[in-house]
């Protein structure tokens, strides 16, 4: 397994996005994203096996992609002032 550097602050606030992620729609729903992003959540607590395939890091620990989840969704938060 890679190695997952779970360091929040190592991340600048607005650094670049990969060009692959920059499709979005003009117009976003805010609460229907609201509610797709508990969807996957719950999905994500649901999980129960001991290992998941991630297809940057390969076969991890469950428990390790659920933090990874955790992670990335609050530097994402963090990143547009959500969080402080």
């Amino acid at each position: 397994m890679n190695y997952i550097d779970f360091n929040i602050n190592k991340f600048k606030r607005n650094s670049a996005t990969l060009p692959i992620f920059k499709t979005f729609p003009k117009v976003i729903d805010l609460d229907n994203e609201k509610n797709r992003l508990i969807k996957i959540y719950k999905k994500v607590e649901e999980i129960d096996t001991e290992n998941v395939y991630h297809q940057m890091y390969g076969q991890i620990p469950s428990l390790v992609l659920k933090k990874l989840v955790c992670f990335h969704t609050s530097y994402h938060f963090n990143q547009f002032g959500l969080f402080s």
